[in-house]
């Protein structure tokens, strides 16, 4: 299964569509701002574009078994000599929700809020995937410049 998920950057935060497989837009996304090759600021930062991969295991902050997108063996994501760990893409209101994680909805108003929480869906269309021992890719690239 690949994961495509389209960003368009703001000032104050990310927003995105994501597509399955190369069909039409499943969910929109909701992140952090986006910020300059190796500067970070926790919580407050969204992962770098790129290709990751996805596992399911437990997440002790939101006591329940979930999402994990990394780029490395130990399970982080590394890019540039920066490190971000526990991106899980989780159901969110609004930017301040995210805390440098990807948050995703069916419905937003283009401009920092959304709502009907897509996480749940996409946890088990994924936990069906890898249940058949197929591997999930989730790829990040920039769809456009907001101006």
């Amino acid at each position: 299964m690949i994961i495509t998920q389209l960003r368009t950057y703001y000032q104050d935060y990310t927003e995105g569509e994501l597509f399955i497989n190369g069909g039409k837009r499943w969910c929109w996304t909701l992140e952090d701002v986006g910020r300059p090759t190796n500067v970070k600021v926790k919580h407050q930062t969204c992962i770098p574009e790129g290709h990751y991969s996805v596992a399911i295991n437990y997440s002790s902050r939101f006591q329940r078994y979930m999402l994990l997108l990394y780029n490395q063996k130990n399970k982080t994501v590394q890019q540039s000599g920066i490190t971000f760990t526990g991106i899980r893409p989780h159901g969110v209101n609004d930017v301040d929700d995210t805390s440098g994680c990807i948050g995703l909805a069916y419905q937003t108003n283009h401009n920092g809020i959304v709502w009907d929480k897509a996480s749940d869906d996409l946890f088990h269309l994924v936990k069906k995937f890898i249940d058949q021992g197929e591997r999930i890719d989730w790829i990040i690239t920039q769809q456009n410049s907001a101006s």
